[in-house]
């Protein structure tokens, strides 16, 4: 699949969004509020998150009678130290709320890379270079963000539909499965004061920090 050159992705995106928009009466967006949090129900089931307003910095609530988990992977981590293209967003944290409220996860030890970006000038480190870059005009015919949209993305709707459509049960909400995590984490003795998720992970090197005199940090979130 190409098309839009080597931006089919952001065309499909765009496409999507505008549809999203123009259903103003039946889907309402709410923006710059990711979730930080998935709910459960008394029945163990998800139904809703917790999300947290970036500009107003709430934490509000919202219900749901099934929810689609659909969040980037863990690129920005910078394994083994590579620099990287990914978004700041890119953190696993997804994965993260997945698992604390028992989804099963796979696979963890997988990481994709994409084999060409720019290593110099340094103030030019991470910038993504073309596909075709690759060879003469050699292009990829479906790469892994277009199957997650066309074909994992499609089987995630439908399947939430479904549920809903089989019956859901409400419940009284809870976030017990996120303080048996807590108590996981403390048994096992991780200190390091990182948290979970990561919204927008700071970056800062450690001596910029120092003189920092107003700047104040929890963990690795500024």
């Amino acid at each position: 699949m190409h098309h839009a050159a080597d931006i089919t992705g952001a065309e499909i995106m765009r496409t999507i969004r505008d549809e999203a928009r123009n259903l103003f009466d039946k889907i309402q967006v709410l923006e710059l509020s990711p979730a930080v949090e998935l709910v459960l129900n008394e029945h163990g089931h998800c139904a809703g998150s917790v999300l947290y307003n970036i500009e107003t910095q709430e934490y509000f609530v919202v219900k749901a009678k099934a929810v689609v988990l659909a969040t980037g992977g863990c690129g920005r981590l910078h394994i083994q130290g590579f620099m990287t293209t990914n978004h700041c967003g890119a953190t696993a944290d997804g994965i993260v709320l997945g698992y604390r409220a028992g989804v099963p996860v796979s696979f963890l030890h997988t990481v994709q890379y994409h084999p060409t970006g720019i290593v110099f000038p340094e103030q030019a480190e991470a910038i993504l270079i073309t596909e075709n870059f690759r060879g003469s005009g050699a292009n990829r015919l479906m790469g892994n963000s277009l199957l997650d949209i066309i074909v994992f993305g499609r089987i995630a709707g439908t399947s939430a539909s479904q549920f809903i459509q089989d019956g859901v049960k409400d419940g009284k909400l809870t976030l017990d499965h996120v303080v048996k995590y807590n108590a996981e984490v403390e048994k096992a003795g991780i200190t390091d004061g990182r948290v979970a998720p990561a919204i927008i992970p700071d970056y800062t090197e450690a001596e910029v920090r120092e003189r920092q005199l107003t700047a104040n940090y929890v963990g690795n979130v500024r």
